[in-house]
């Protein structure tokens, strides 16, 4: 639908939950006035309040989805929605805040696309981004070069049923129920192509969904090359190349802990891929109070955001996260570099 994409704030909803409309409106005026175009907020219902403190400004308001990831009424302690299985056969642990949900459960399926509709159907509403649109994975973490690592999931008996079924379509054969010992090795190939057909076809049902209401269609893509993201994620962008207009890669280099430099072989590599507008959701802090109790890596001043921004826009758009983190220095640096296409 030809959307283009502007320089974006965006909000998760503690973010929003713990900022006060006039907070609210401090911060949209100070993103507006420092070349700021695009809002996305993390909500399963968008407030009539904010909606207006966005489309007052002349700023396009786009809603964050939250795809498998537990949020609102949609928890595992609901017996209908399945619990992801690592590769011993026990339950995915939470790691810090993270507790991922399962893509073939129809049951988290249907209420995503319920709330798509319901979000693109909002007055006000430009479009949806879809959020952890992808297999289990607290990629914040594991995959850093170093930390934890656990087992890619799920492995619960409604999704080795459903790749059964998916494998025999395409010709091959399974004498018995794999085990995950064979998926991770022989059939390595095989349970990726099925784990990247599964997000798809939910990328693909979103899209048809809201199709009527020709709201701008995106997605976070999770910020590690290609082959990576395919096996570990499921997240093959190149399938979603008839469905989605625009792609966020959350380019987080502290907590990933990469360099600056980093984020532009992310963002040149997913331009190659697929042809889409980029723009790279760049880390603005790591300070505790934005980021505690978890863990967003090495705290870092202006002279690096500086670079980061450097590095991330090339010119192009980018997004700033956290968005309550743009005070008064981050945006005038911002502004800096939207003024001149580069950092002085």
């Amino acid at each position: 639908m030809g959307f283009s994409p502007q320089n974006t704030l965006v909000l998760t909803a503690a973010e929003l939950e713990a900022t006060s409309l006039t907070g609210l409106s401090q911060l949209l005026n100070r993103a507006a006035a420092n070349g700021i175009g695009d809002v996305i907020i993390e909500v399963d219902e968008m407030p009539p309040s904010v909606v207006a403190a966005v489309t007052e400004r002349g700023m396009r308001l786009l809603a964050g989805v939250t795809c498998f990831h537990e949020h609102g009424s949609i928890s595992l302690e609901d017996p209908r929605v399945t619990a992801p299985v690592g590769a011993d056969g026990s339950l995915r642990p939470r790691l810090e805040w993270y507790v991922g949900l399962v893509p073939t459960d129809e049951y988290v399926v249907e209420e995503l696309i319920r709330r798509c509709v319901r979000l693109a159907t909002t007055p006000g509403v430009s479009g949806l981004v879809l959020d952890f649109i992808r297999w289990p994975l607290h990629w914040e973490l594991e995959a850093r070069e170093v930390g934890p690592h656990l087992p890619p999931a799920s492995f619960d008996a409604g999704t080795l049923a459903a790749f059964i079924r998916w494998a025999r379509s395409v010709g091959v054969e399974l004498s018995e129920a794999p085990t995950p010992e064979r998926l991770l090795g022989e059939l390595l190939p095989e349970w990726t192509d099925f784990r990247c057909r599964v997000v798809a076809e939910v990328v693909e049902r979103v899209s048809h969904a809201i199709a009527r209401t020709r709201v701008a269609l995106g997605a976070f893509v999770v910020p590690v090359p290609s082959a990576q993201r395919r096996e570990t994620t499921g997240q093959d962008v190149r399938a979603w190349l008839p469905f989605v207009d625009v792609l966020y890669p959350m380019t987080y280099h502290a907590i990933l802990q990469r360099s600056p430099e980093w984020i532009g072989s992310i963002v040149d590599e997913l331009r190659a891929q697929t042809g889409l507008p980029i723009v790279p959701v760049v880390q603005l802090t790591a300070a505790p109070e934005f980021a505690d109790p978890w863990d967003w890596g090495q705290e870092f001043g202006v002279t690096e955001l500086a670079d980061v921004l450097q590095h991330a826009g090339a010119g192009g758009p980018i997004a700033t996260f956290p968005g309550t983190a743009l005070g008064a220095t981050e945006a005038a640096l911002l502004s800096q570099y939207l003024a001149s296409g580069a950092i002085p």
